[in-house]
């Protein structure tokens, strides 16, 4: 009875230190299990590092487009060979800018025959249709804002060559506010949103030269000069490759921002010799 009740005793003292052991082992499958598998599943690959954007896990690839004022066209562009396919006929409008916001519908700026002036349109990239969203000129007395860019909250910004100010634009009634004045004296100039830099990237042809603007104050500063002369200008960051393009004549250009250097990627885009409109979708796009 004394060694039985010993070995009872034994097996109640190992019984009782069990659960702290298998606590210990325990930890062991929770550090296992602690994240490190998630973080190590990060895709660090995707060129743009921006919560916002779209991972190109997402997209197969880019959708950059621009419009063609000779023909009325919609055209997808190729951002490996620069040159353009017909996605859709437009209706009869004269558009020079055009931007996506991240729920897919695209918007730009346009106008009619008969009513020259400037004013926010959306187009439907499947039927081509343009329809007008606000009033000619924004709203605002002689202004001209051919370049149009949206922020990472999804609000569209535009430069007002006329004033030489960013400007505000409300995408439901197309009517904009200034933001502030440039510093800086412009013509023709294409606008984008960098979300690495928190700032708009634009192309002033006075003087070739890449500036950064500030979306708080519309102040524009040199970024860099650039290596070839521009007329008309598309500028478009793409959201999907990171790669910053533009329209450069009939060619589609890629621009390295550190430095200015403008390289070819190839053309013509289409039949207008002077593209001066670039847009990139965030998503995949219903007819592109």
């Amino acid at each position: 009875m004394t060694r039985y009740s010993l070995l009872v005793a034994l097996l109640a003292l190992g019984l009782a230190s069990c659960p702290e052991g298998r606590g210990r082992a325990g930890d062991d499958d929770d550090s296992d299990d602690s994240g490190d598998d998630d973080s190590a599943g990060d895709d660090d690959s995707s060129p743009v590092d921006d919560d916002d954007l779209i991972d190109d896990d997402d997209v197969a690839e880019p959708i950059l487009i621009t419009t063609d004022d000779l023909v009325h066209d919609l055209v997808r562009i190729d951002p490996e060979t620069g040159l353009g396919t017909v996605a859709v006929a437009l209706d009869e409008a004269t558009i020079d800018s055009t931007i996506f916001i991240r729920d897919g519908t695209l918007y730009g700026n346009a106008s009619f025959p008969g009513d020259p002036g400037g004013r926010l349109v959306v187009i439907d990239p499947c039927s081509g249709s343009v329809m007008s969203v606000g009033p000619e000129g924004y709203g605002l007395t002689g202004a001209e804002i051919p370049g149009l860019a949206v922020d990472d909250q999804d609000v569209i910004h535009g430069i007002d060559r006329a004033n030489d100010v960013l400007v505000r634009i409300d995408r439901h009634t197309g009517v904009a506010e200034e933001v502030g004045p440039l510093g800086v004296d412009v013509h023709k100039t294409g606008l984008t949103w960098d979300p690495g830099g928190e700032r708009f990237l634009a192309i002033n042809n006075l003087d070739d030269t890449l500036y950064s603007i500030d979306p708080a104050t519309g102040a524009a500063e040199v970024v860099a000069v650039l290596s070839v002369d521009f007329n008309n200008i598309g500028i478009e960051l793409d959201p999907v490759s990171g790669v910053l393009f533009a329209a450069h004549g009939a060619d589609l250009v890629s621009i390295d921002v550190s430095t200015g250097e403008v390289s070819v990627v190839g053309g013509p885009i289409h039949e207008q010799t002077n593209i001066n409109d670039l847009g990139a979708a965030f998503g995949s796009i219903t007819c592109l």
